[in-house]
């Protein structure tokens, strides 16, 4: 991913008696797109806050979606307002979602964005095919610098392949696709792992974002080899 998944919100710290605020607040424009991997902190994507034309030193609410993140977010002396906070929890696709600031010294000097937040996912359907046969990856959440997504996989520790899946396209890095479960000629039975993620090596901790899947590969008299993804 683009950028770390590892947030905290911070706001500077002012202690000057409050002054005259400027007439016309701004607002840095907001990334497009944030990714959430899960509902705890260090899963969500950080929104970087950068307003100016505040009350000098004074204080400010911050508020996503409405629900207030802080009331107390300090205006430095020069009426900037620069700190950051963790997007909203995205379980499932992706929606809009409003930061807004609001000058506590005076609530006429208010600002407001959008974006996009989204959830890290990947889905394959169907789950269970046999190793060769085409399947649908759909993805997003793949908002990194190169819009190239990879499969690795790995079956008892060890790299086995890695190919080139899809390219993400959108704010919000999706794709969808349709590949072969398994590109691995008599792929060997037991649990395989597939690594899905912006890197074209193979990492077990990579630096931006990854989903893991898990595929069970199974041979039954008859039937021949079948994989399968537990949901």
């Amino acid at each position: 991913m683009r950028r770390s998944i590892a947030l905290a919100a911070s706001v500077l710290a002012g202690s000057l008696a409050p002054a005259a605020a400027a007439q016309t607040p701004t607002l840095a424009p907001l990334d497009p797109c944030y990714v959430t991997a899960g509902p705890a902190a260090d899963q969500r994507e950080r929104v970087d806050i950068n307003a100016q034309g505040l009350t000098n030193n004074g204080t400010a609410t911050v508020a996503v979606d409405g629900a207030v993140i802080t009331d107390q977010a300090a205006i430095d002396p020069m009426g900037a307002l620069i700190g950051s906070v963790q997007a909203p929890f995205q379980a499932r696709g992706q929606r809009l979602f409003t930061l807004s600031i609001t000058d506590n010294t005076n609530p006429a000097l208010a600002l407001s964005a959008q974006s996009l937040v989204t959830a890290l996912d990947v889905r394959v359907t169907p789950g269970n095919a046999r190793p060769s046969r085409r399947v649908r990856f759909r993805g997003r959440g793949f908002t990194g610098d190169a819009p190239a997504v990879y499969a690795h996989y790995v079956r008892k520790g060890k790299l086995r392949k890695t190919v080139q899946l899809a390219a993400a396209a959108g704010p919000c890095g999706t794709f969808d696709v349709r590949r072969r479960q398994l590109p691995i000629r008599r792929p060997q039975t037991g649990r395989w792992t597939v690594q899905i993620d912006q890197e074209r090596e193979w990492d077990k901790t990579p630096s931006g974002v990854s989903v893991q899947l898990t595929i069970d590969v199974t041979r039954s008299p008859g039937i021949g080899t079948r994989t399968s993804v537990p949901s």
